[in-house]
C-alpha cells in the first residue's frame, strides 16, 4: 500500500483549521457555562425569596410539571 504524506502546506491549512475549531469550541463553551450560571442564580434566586427546603421545593416544581403535562395530554385527547 502507498502511504500518502501530507505536504508542508497541508499540514499548516490543517493545524489553522484545528485552531479555528478550538477556538470556537472555547467560546462556545463559555456562552455555555455562562448561561449555567445564569440559570443556577435563578433557581437559588427563587428558592431563597420562598422559606421551604430545597427538596420541597423541587418536588412542588415536579409536581407543577406534571400536571401540566397531564393537562396538555388531556387538551390533545379531548
Amino acid at each position: 500500500m502507498e502511504e500518502r504524506r501530507l505536504s508542508e502546506e497541508e499540514l499548516l491549512r490543517k493545524e489553522q483549521e484545528l485552531e479555528k475549531k478550538e477556538k470556537e469550541l472555547k467560546k462556545k463553551e463559555s456562552m455555555l457555562c455562562k448561561a449555567e450560571e445564569k440559570i443556577l442564580h435563578t433557581k437559588f434566586d427563587i428558592y431563597s425569596r420562598i422559606d421551604v427546603s430545597l427538596a420541597t421545593m423541587d418536588k412542588v416544581i415536579a409536581v407543577i410539571v406534571v400536571l401540566i403535562i397531564i393537562a396538555i395530554i388531556a387538551g390533545v385527547l379531548v
